[in-house]
């Protein structure tokens, strides 16, 4: 024995160097089917001395090798019988002869016998040869001889003996490699192997065989996966899964998501269960993804999340606005819950992230130990829920302060709800903070919207143990259960829209109010209104939440419509209720174009394009601008049945991007520019006041200098310097051509909008992506017959547009000077600021930290 680069070797035995006769014929008769020899057999060889070595071995890999090398150079193959990481001891490995254990002989198949097959024998002889290593305290491995008795010949054949049990993984399962190419390393290696390439052919299926049935069926029915795997193992230790119908309807639906985590565990392995679900209109969870992930760390989640990103952007998905994370079968712990919410706001960082409230209540008494309140169990929960639903700060504080008086003994749990949710979280999952912006009812959700496929995935779940190998090995056996799943959860979306198209007058919706909606949105949504309809017939309060909640009208705005007669316009519908198919939000050049007409023939309509400007007197309401804001309605499309289809949404052109802010892209219909010289935003003005002649810009200056010269002591006052006043005069005084390099006669915001809105009495709106203002006159006061006027305009790129806006949008803060120049008269302020409280309201909830308590920016051209 002697050692050459680091390995230990054997010397050949002259035995092998010329093998006799005998041997021969004996390795002859082992090569045929032989019946099992046990170690009462007269023939045994003992070995033990070949393998007795005091050398350390620095891997256990290294220690396997040694041993193969001297067995194969004396006659038999050296297998792994047992090996094992350890766990609380130190690790150990078993080998053998490759001939141990016994064959159970049962009698061939009939089928086989019939064919003419051939015999089928075995070598295992129960061979008793063993070899133990284990690895020291210095990480060194030693071995240990056993039994080095073989009860059988040794196989000195002149090709070598069967070398298939020292084949490593990278030799004879490499993907990517032929069998023959497999064999031909093997010969390389080691001349005197047996191995058939058949051989290597089963070895290399038998690595893909566990994966390949689930694989070829997820390709086969559209579904996609991705998966990661432990390098050293090449186990699977994360896997996802969603189907191409999902993203379709992701496409269609994408406001929000929906989370259910639930932790699994059994002895040392744990897996995190993630199910992703959608919503439809018709407040329908669809399927998004299932994961499983081997732990329940930060990185793993964010390697889930990641993966769902790549695949909406991939497929054209705009990014949630909502994502809401709820109780799984099985509740996972709260360090949990609080990695999950880290690793999706570092994924989604622009989706606002919320807890259901029941999964606050699971923690709570999952942690808090509540079972053991014994009778305040139940009582504590109950003023848990109320606590939670608290719909301002300052109930919230009382009703904190009214748990802290009851449950004074358990004063852990108390603290526990105010310390590790309510002050860090408290915005994510309380009412007051949730009703403030759009989730379309996804922060309440209490219980799942019980899909079939939702019930066999959790019939899996709740019947499939870690790890994620094995789950994955089980989703196998249950693949056809659970895509027959998600055909009936498809179908059952259809039906729940073919039940809203067709939906007429019945006992449940027979209220007039709701004529114009029925069969044009979800029943889902007639139910909220309805709510609220009867929220009016009973004079109960409204808090207005649900139009900033669910884009629905309020019991307010309903009172309104009562009052005039008129059913509920479904102009004043969120798109989102209206969406009722499966096919994808796709606008394409041509039905682009044809939109675009629609809208213009239809603001033709209502426009007076008279070029006639009527005096800008306080006593006129001028009769321009008729496709403002406030009279516009948005662009329908008619089908042969007649059926009014969904409004289609203005996608704005790139270098209308930063018009206003992100939350007010959707009540935008559409934007028109004007020429660039300098005079742009007298041009669009002019064009806003129904003149949209060349030189109509000139007039808009003109008027505006009269209105300043006539009411030069108001604007004085106003702006709280003369010399301002001045500034102003000449700024508006110029008519040259073009203005382009003459900056100091160009528009000034906002100084000059309380000029506008004043002079043609109007109620004048400004969007930028740095400031939002609305200008109210500083003279009139609106009729009670009619309402003001309402024109929009949008500054992007240091250049003014026509921005026309869906009925009843968001409307910005009224401009600070106007307050101020009004403090001393407040009946004036509120009439013109109460009929537009509401819409402004919206605005405030859409930007709470933006354009709120801000000092005026100064914006031109």
């Amino acid at each position: 024995m002697f050692i050459n680069n680091g390995i230990t070797t054997v010397q050949q035995p002259p035995l092998y160097k010329k093998a006799t006769q005998q041997n021969k014929e004996g390795c002859k008769r082992a090569a045929e089917p032989i019946a099992c020899s046990n170690l009462d057999s007269n023939f045994t060889m003992d070995f033990s001395s070949k393998f007795t070595t005091d050398e350390k071995f620095k891997s256990k890999k290294d220690l396997i090798k040694w041993a193969r090398e001297v067995g194969s150079l004396n006659g038999f193959g050296i297998v792994t019988l047992r090996s094992d990481n350890g766990g609380n001891k130190r690790p150990r490995v078993t080998l053998g002869c490759k001939r141990s254990g016994t064959y159970d002989n049962r009698p061939p198949k009939k089928e086989i016998e019939s064919k003419g097959g051939r015999p089928t024998g075995t070598k295992k002889c129960d061979c008793p040869f063993r070899l133990k290593g284990h690895q020291q305290q210095t990480t060194d491995w030693e071995l240990t001889v056993v039994n080095g008795r073989h009860n059988h010949e040794v196989e000195y054949l002149e090709v070598g003996p069967s070398f298939l049990a020292g084949l490593s993984s990278s030799k004879e399962k490499d993907d990517d490699v032929r069998p023959m190419e497999s064999l031909n390393r093997l010969q390389k290696d080691n001349e005197r192997h047996d191995t058939t390439t058949s051989q290597c052919l089963r070895k290399v299926e038998t690595g893909r065989s566990e994966m390949q049935p689930l694989l070829s069926k997820l390709s086969e029915y559209n579904y996609i996966e991705q998966h990661r795997t432990f390098p050293e193992t090449d186990t699977i230790v994360d896997f996802f899964l969603t189907h191409a119908t999902s993203l379709d309807l992701l496409r269609t639906f994408p406001h929000g998501l929906i989370l259910y985590c639930t932790l699994m565990s059994e002895g040392v392995d744990k897996v995190m269960v993630l199910e992703i679900y959608g919503l439809t209109s018709t407040d329908i969870e669809f399927f998004v993804g299932l994961v499983f992930l081997s732990s329940e760390q930060k990185d793993r989640y964010e390697w889930a999340f990641r993966t769902l990103r790549g695949l909406m952007v991939g497929n054209g998905i705009a990014m949630p606005d909502v994502i809401a994370v709820g109780n799984g079968i099985i509740v996972a712990t709260t360090q949990d819950v609080v990695d999950l919410m880290e690793a999706i706001e570092d994924v989604f960082v622009k989706s606002k992230l919320l807890l259901r409230p029941l999964l606050i209540r699971y923690l709570v008494k999952q942690d808090c130990k509540v079972s053991d309140f014994e009778d305040d169990g139940e009582s504590f929960l109950e003023k848990l829920d109320i606590l939670v639903s608290s719909s301002t700060a300052l109930e919230l504080e009382r009703q904190l302060l009214q748990l802290r008086n009851d449950f004074h003994w358990y004063p852990e749990a108390v603290e526990y709800v105010t310390n590790t949710w309510l002050k860090p979280y408290k915005e994510k999952f309380v009412q007051a903070w949730t009703d403030a912006f759009m989730h379309f009812g996804i922060a309440k959700g209490y219980n799942r919207s019980g899909t079939v496929f939702e019930d066999r995935i959790i019939d899996f779940i709740c019947t499939s143990s870690p790890p994620v190998k094995k789950q994955i090995l089980q989703l196998e056996k249950s693949f056809e259960e659970i895509h027959a799943g998600l055909q009936m959860q498809n179908n059952q979306i259809k039906a729940s829209f073919e039940s809203s198209l067709t939906m007429v007058e019945t006992i449940e919706f027979w209220y007039y109010e709701l004529k114009d909606l029925r069969g044009f949105v979800s029943i889902k949504a007639l139910e909220l209104v309805e709510k609220q309809i009867t929220l009016v017939i009973d004079g109960a309060m409204c808090c207005c939440a649900i139009r900033r909640t669910h884009g629905l009208p309020c019991a307010h705005e309903i009172a309104e419509y009562k009052i005039d007669g008129q059913p509920i316009p479904l102009e004043c519908i969120h798109p989102h209720w209206t969406k009722l198919d499966m096919e994808p939000l796709r606008e394409t050049a041509e039905s682009s174009g044809v939109n675009e007409k629609m809208k213009r023939r239809r603001l033709s309509k209502k426009m007076n394009t008279s070029t006639h400007f009527a005096s800008p007197s306080s006593e006129i309401i001028v009769e321009f601008a008729q496709h403002n804001s406030n009279t516009c309605s948005p662009p329908i499309l008619h089908s042969k049945q007649g059926r009014q289809l969904e409004e289609t949404v203005y996608c704005l052109p790139l270098k209308f991007i930063g018009v206003c802010p992100t939350v007010m892209r959707p009540y935008i219909l559409y934007i028109e520019d004007v020429a660039s010289d300098g005079h742009c935003g007298f041009r669009v003005v002019a064009s806003l006041l129904g003149n949209s002649n060349e030189d109509g810009w000139i007039r808009v200056r003109s008027d505006l200098i009269k209105e300043l010269e006539f009411n030069s002591a108001q604007y004085a006052q106003l702006f709280m310097s003369e010399k301002r006043v001045d500034e102003l005069h000449h700024a508006l005084a110029y008519f040259g051509t073009t203005c382009l390099y003459q900056k100091e006669h160009w528009m000034t915001m906002p100084d000059m909008g309380h000029i506008i809105a004043s002079c043609y009495n109007v109620v004048l709106m400004l969007f930028s992506s740095t400031q939002c203002l609305t200008f109210f006159p500083l003279r009139t006061v609106p009729l009670s017959v009619s309402s003001p006027k309402e024109v929009a305009i949008g500054f992007v790129n240091k250049h003014f547009v026509q921005v026309f806006l869906k009925q009843g949008h968001p409307m910005p803060l009224m401009a600070k000077d106007w307050t101020r120049y009004n403090e001393h008269n407040q009946s004036f302020i509120k009439e013109w600021t109460t009929p537009y409280n509401a819409r402004i309201k919206d605005f405030m909830c859409l930007q709470p930290d933006i354009y709120l308590d801000k000092s005026p920016i100064m914006v031109d051209t």
